[in-house]
């Protein structure tokens, strides 16, 4: 008898800490709209246009995407990084005339990132633009070591971000040793830099590309953006070392896109899109 309340407050903690344990971390609900115009600037039909582009990154320490709303039917390929790409094929589109392409995502973000346990191994690798492996970035790599492995990331963010001189757009990515000779560059070279320098500390590290948010957003062509991430206790953490941002508050950063940088990208970095058909223009939210 004497164990009982014992026994009885032990179930009630026990009860109490499974409830909180089931609850859902992605709490944030937020609503974004983009759209793509494919318009056919010839005066003769254009015929079997295919059209892809990227959906919101289905599930990652730091969203969730919960649905989808398209205007026209597609089909979904995910790649090795775990992208999701929109597969668009159109019949015809008439002489001048063109196809208005609209996407609605519902997602979830958390408060703050969630463990995701995922295979990390190639986001120790060098790759295409993140050179890791060159001995110029690896000796500030050395430098910017520290006695744990988050005082590392935030002495290469700082560097990073207080080093390189932001340019505006490039039209084209010059990669991290680029941005570390010349010591400046765009949102890209930012990202590509920072990753390297977690890499050759043996630190995870990735880059992403989509858009910065405020609550519900529909996305503009100029807003699109490259960030990083690092991987820490199993955790993504966000990077932005060109906007000078560090593990910000969650909601704040939609992912369309990992960059995984090597020859299994299946569309380039600097588009978020990708269109075979000739005489045909693209454009982001109109």
């Amino acid at each position: 008898m004497k164990t009982f309340p014992l026994l009885l407050i032990f179930i009630t903690l026990f009860g109490s800490t499974a409830v909180q344990a089931a609850e859902d971390p992605y709490t944030l609900p937020r609503r974004i709209q983009y759209s793509y115009t494919i318009r056919n600037k010839n005066n003769q039909p254009v015929k079997n246009i295919e059209f892809w582009t990227y959906a919101p990154l289905p599930l990652s320490s730091n969203q969730k995407c919960e649905s989808l709303k398209i205007s026209h039917p597609y089909q979904t390929i995910r790649d090795r990084s775990g992208n999701h790409i929109l597969s668009f094929v159109f019949d015809e589109i008439p002489p001048f005339g063109n196809v208005i392409l609209n996407i609605e995502a519902k997602l979830l973000f958390p408060v703050y990132p969630v463990a995701h346990r995922e295979d990390i191994s190639n986001y120790l690798l060098p790759g295409k633009n993140i050179q890791s492996n060159e001995p110029e970035i690896q000796e500030i790599a050395r430098i910017l070591k520290a006695e744990n492995e988050m005082q590392t990331v935030e002495r290469v963010f700082d560097y990073v971000s207080r080093h390189i001189e932001y340019t505006g757009y490039l039209s084209q990515s010059y990669g991290a040793l680029y941005a570390l000779r010349r010591k400046k560059g765009d949102c890209t070279e930012f990202m590509d830099l920072f990753i390297a320098l977690c890499r050759a500390n043996e630190i995870p590290a990735r880059g992403l590309a989509g858009y910065s948010i405020k609550e519900n957003s529909l996305l503009k062509p100029n807003e699109y953006h490259n960030w990083a991430e690092f991987y820490y206790a199993g955790i993504w953490y966000t990077a932005d070392p060109q906007r000078r941002i560090f593990k910000p508050a969650g909601g704040n950063y939609l992912c369309l896109r990992i960059i995984n940088g090597n020859s299994d990208d299946f569309l380039d970095a600097d588009e978020p899109f990708r269109i075979k058909g000739e005489n045909l223009e693209v454009k982001i939210g109109e």
